[in-house]
């Protein structure tokens, strides 16, 4: 609000009293002399309606106060006026013109009590028949208004004079949209001091800010970087995460597999270990049947070699057996001659002579078949013999075979053992890393939901420095207003 200079604030008296007086004219009765001294006032109030002229202003406002109190006939209300104007009059700020419209009072009083009393002009101050003690009273009155007055325009003008102060200070300050903080400024009164103290204040205030403003600027940049840095890395970490955990699944997927094959493969030496097992067992019946048909086969050749023996046996007895029967055969021939030099007495010797000879013919006959068997026997004794022996070799040869083979299935079964209890430690180690990894996995998939969630926070906290930063280009530019010369 525009502050009222010296000739608004007469005008601004001096119309209501104006406006009174010619109210009081159609209520207490027209008088052309009143018409002519309002007038007069009004004229001569706006003529020297300046600051310079300021002591007499006081004294035409008075009048119109003197001329509202003649108008109502001296009626006490109308007194009220004085004490309205020396209250008005403090809008001045100057507590001269609040005295001379006090002295203007006492001149009022004083002059117009003595016309009206002594004088019978027409002239009114108070109702007829008032005592002097009346005027003692209201200049009593009227002093301590004026008193009261002079105490508000002291302290108004004081006020005035501090908020001119500060006014033409900031005037001074503040340049368009800038606000200059180094003007030069005076410390005169307390008041200045203490101003002059928030404008220091505001000096240093501006300089820290600024230096504060640059300091957390270089650390929202630092900040941003960082943060875009931690986000790229959050970035490609979540990349690698998640390719991390796609290569633990294919792992795991081979794991599984190997797992499975690992159990096929335990079966497999199982059964393996188990029909190594079965052929010791059957390669040991079948060595122990070896050594029982060597065993058969060697008491087999003894007793070919008997046979053998009792054929050459028989062979010599049938030998003698033919030496016999050739010499039973030369006997019976000699019979026979013998009988036919006999003539009928040899006859019947004759007969058995015949009859030895043909029995001594069908023994040779007999020996001969005998023979015969007996070399088809001896040499068929002779091939078993040699069949027997070569059996025997052959079981020999099967009995060192199957001992090998034997040694090699028990170094199979042992392989297979030993292959058993690896597969079994790789299938528990496997199931172990597939554990580990199962926990991996998880571990993974709670790291890659932390990484989404801390770029989240990222994305977030880097919109907050970039929210940050805008309010500290706001707050820059405004810092930036405060500049110093």
């Amino acid at each position: 609000m525009k502050s009222l200079n010296f000739q608004n604030k007469t005008q601004l008296i001096l119309a209501p009293l104006t406006a009174l007086s010619f109210i009081y004219m159609f209520q207490y009765g027209f008088s052309s002399m009143d018409l002519i001294v309002v007038m007069t006032l009004v004229f001569t109030t706006l003529i020297i309606n300046h600051d310079k002229f300021g002591q007499l202003i006081p004294y035409c406002l008075y009048g119109f106060v003197a001329l509202h109190i003649h108008q109502a006939y001296g009626d006490i209300m109308l007194h009220f006026e004085v004490f309205i104007l020396l209250a008005c009059t403090t809008i001045y700020n100057d507590w001269k013109i609040v005295f001379h419209c006090l002295v203007a009072a006492a001149i009022h009083h004083i002059l117009f009590y003595y016309l009206q009393v002594n004088f019978s002009i027409g002239v009114f101050l108070f109702p007829p028949g008032s005592e002097f003690s009346m005027v003692i009273a209201h200049c009593l009155y009227a002093i301590l208004q004026a008193s009261v007055s002079i105490y508000g325009s002291f302290s108004l003008s004081d006020n005035l004079k501090k908020l001119d102060y500060v006014e033409k200070t900031i005037e001074h300050m503040v340049r368009d949209d800038k606000l200059v903080l180094n003007t030069n400024i005076q410390d005169e009164s307390e008041f200045e001091k203490k101003f002059n103290q928030v404008i220091y204040r505001l000096r240093e205030l501006s300089k820290s800010q600024t230096v504060t403003l640059n300091s957390v600027s270089s650390v929202s940049d630092s900040l941003e970087h960082d943060v875009q840095s931690i986000n790229e890395e959050l970035s490609s970490h979540a990349l690698n995460t998640e390719m991390v955990a796609t290569a633990i699944e294919e792992l795991g997927t081979s794991f599984n597999t190997i797992t499975a094959s690992t159990e096929e493969c335990n079966e497999n030496t199982a059964r393996a270990n188990q029909l190594s097992q079965q052929s010791i067992q059957e390669a040991e019946d079948c060595r122990h049947g070896l050594i029982s048909l060597k065993e058969i086969a060697n008491e087999t050749q003894v007793i070919i070699d008997d046979v053998a023996s009792d054929t050459d046996k028989i062979s010599s007895v049938l030998s003698t057996i033919a030496t016999l029967s050739d010499q039973t055969n030369l006997l019976a021939l000699n019979a026979t001659i013998e009988a036919a030099r006999a003539g009928e007495a040899g006859r019947g010797f004759s007969v058995v002579a015949d009859e030895v000879r043909q029995l001594a013919n069908r023994t040779d006959t007999s020996l001969d078949h005998i023979k015969s068997s007996l070399t088809q026997l001896s040499e068929s004794v002779g091939k078993s013999n040699i069949h027997v022996s070569s059996m025997l070799g052959s079981a020999d040869k099967v009995t060192s075979s199957l001992d090998k083979l034997i040694v090699g299935y028990k170094e199979i079964s042992s392989n297979v053992t030993a292959v058993n209890d690896e597969m079994y430690q790789v299938s528990s180690a496997i199931t172990q890393q597939n554990s580990a990894l199962n926990q991996i996995n998880n571990n993974m998939s709670v790291l890659n939901s932390s990484s989404q969630s801390v770029t989240q926070r990222m994305i977030s906290q880097r919109n907050s420095i970039n929210a940050l930063q805008k309010e500290m280009g706001g707050l820059r530019n405004s810092t930036d207003k405060l500049v110093f010369e």
